[in-house]
């Protein structure tokens, strides 16, 4: 897959059908869009393309962190790149490019920059100024320009529509156990080991330390049943998301005990698995107390696992 960070021509492009949208938690309903654009594609001798942002429209207009990433942009790529797309466009947006008229998005830049023959989009696919662009729009200047136009209905889950407000809401819930149904795949954080305070080697607990960044929506604070994976090899573990209040820390990270493994893996890029929160983040009156409560969390973490067998 290529990956374009700006607007412009691709060489030796013979045309493209185009998925379009944020697909910021590339979940079922997403997956459905961009495969329909890259079967299409094939289908026609033509190429798939992916036309996406590498920041949040809503936080442009705000000027705020309003809406947090569901995961980094690394993965974003790795999980589009896993449906057969061709070309990947990640546009930064600026307030230049939200004013801009719809008919103007779709004739500058998807017809004369990607040679768009096909384009396909969501029910809900807003473009253009002030979102004033809209599917029916887009069938339009279809008719107009003569390519095609293929809008993806709502897809549900069990009478539930699937979305990314619908993964953060089950992050923000401390409910990433609910995640895969609607992704088809474990909720995972991804990063390199760094180091921490060591009190966890003081107190017999060595962990794996990840700090995610402030632009990451994570799962609520507490202990999750987990799995790290390591070069390809995969162990049980227990994670705590939070900001370690015992210890006082003011930065949000990722500790994770793993049950069967020791050894030093400080700047090792691992991915961590979380599944069932075992209990809220909660402050301890000292070490000593800290210590047994990580004792009984990993006992918890061990028989959850005893009862749940996971197939990565």
């Amino acid at each position: 897959m290529e990956i374009y960070n700006s607007i412009e021509k691709i060489p030796g492009n013979p045309g493209t059908v185009i998925a379009l949208g944020m697909f910021d938690g590339v979940h079922k309903g997403h997956q459905e869009l961009i495969s329909k654009a890259v079967s299409q594609a094939r289908e026609r001798g033509l190429k798939s393309l992916v036309f996406t942002f590498s920041n949040n429209p809503r936080n442009v207009i705000t000027g705020k962190n309003e809406i947090k990433e569901i995961f980094t942009m690394e993965e974003k790529i790795r999980l589009i790149e896993d449906l057969g797309v061709d070309y990947l466009v990640l546009h930064t947006i600026d307030r230049e490019f939200l004013n801009m008229e719809p008919e103007d998005f779709v004739e500058e830049i998807l017809l004369k920059t990607y040679r768009m023959k096909g384009v396909c989009c969501g029910f809900n696919y807003r473009f253009g100024a002030g979102g004033s662009g809209k599917p029916e729009l887009l069938q339009k200047l279809g008719e107009k320009n003569g390519f095609s136009v293929d809008i993806v209905p709502p897809y549900s889950i069990q009478r539930t529509l699937v979305s990314s407000t619908l993964l953060r809401a089950f992050l923000r819930e401390g409910q990433p156990d609910l995640y895969p149904e609607f992704t088809g795949r474990p909720y995972s954080i991804c990063g390199t080991v760094k180091k921490g305070n060591k009190i966890g080697h003081t107190i017999g607990f060595p962990t794996l330390n990840l700090v995610p960044g402030e632009n990451l929506e994570l799962p609520s604070n507490g202990v999750y049943a987990a799995i790290c994976e390591i070069k390809g090899t995969f162990y049980q573990a227990v994670s705590n998301v939070g900001y370690k209040p015992t210890i006082g820390s003011c930065i949000r990270t990722v500790e994770t005990n793993l049950l069967d493994f020791s050894g030093d893996l400080y700047d090792e890029k691992v991915r961590i698995y979380l599944f069932a929160k075992l209990r809220p983040e909660k402050k301890f009156e000292s070490l000593e107390a800290l210590q047994e409560q990580i004792g009984r969390d990993c006992e918890n973490a061990k028989k959850w696992h005893a009862k749940n067998k996971i197939d990565l």
